[in-house]
């Protein structure tokens, strides 16, 4: 089983929209069913925290709203293979993530509407997002850190 596949159509599902802070970029996608907790070192740095939140999405179900070109990043993710991270040019929001891995998803940042410093973190609201299905890069992991209940769980990406 793949553990980023949907369980259901994504067409009979409810749609949500997000949006950095600024609001210059805004998407639309079918309510995420699956969300991951990744705990690989890129994202930790990318998150300002021990882990980053994703929700994935077949890119075929993203609306970008005609959302200008955001600044992108590509380098060598911890497995290897090659990481697209995007963001936000006029407020520094995190919007997604890309890998070769997965060329028909894009992983984007779930956020929840976290404020830090008058930052919001993530794209959409607390309700629109999913309880943690998925944890990855566990192998980096600190000893304090609790994860979050039934989850599936890797030590990297399998």
């Amino acid at each position: 089983m793949d553990l980023f596949s949907d369980d259901s159509d994504p067409n009979t599902r409810p749609k949500v929209t997000g949006s950095c802070n600024c609001g210059r970029h805004k998407y639309t996608i079918p309510k995420a069913e699956k969300m991951n907790l990744c705990h690989c070192l890129d994202c930790r740095k990318w998150a300002g925290a021990m882990h980053s939140a994703h929700l994935f999405v077949q890119n075929a179900h993203i609306d970008g709203h005609g959302s200008p070109e955001p600044k992108t990043w590509t380098t060598n993710a911890d497995s290897g293979t090659k990481m697209v991270r995007a963001w936000c040019d006029e407020c520094g929001a995190g919007l997604w993530l890309k890998t070769d891995a997965k060329s028909d998803m894009t992983f984007l940042k779930a956020g929840g509407g976290v404020v830090v410093n008058d930052v919001g973190l993530g794209l959409f609201q607390p309700e629109d997002i999913p309880n943690p299905t998925m944890e990855n890069w566990l192998k980096n992991k600190q000893p304090w850190e609790s994860l979050a209940s039934g989850t599936k769980r890797t030590s990297d990406v399998n």
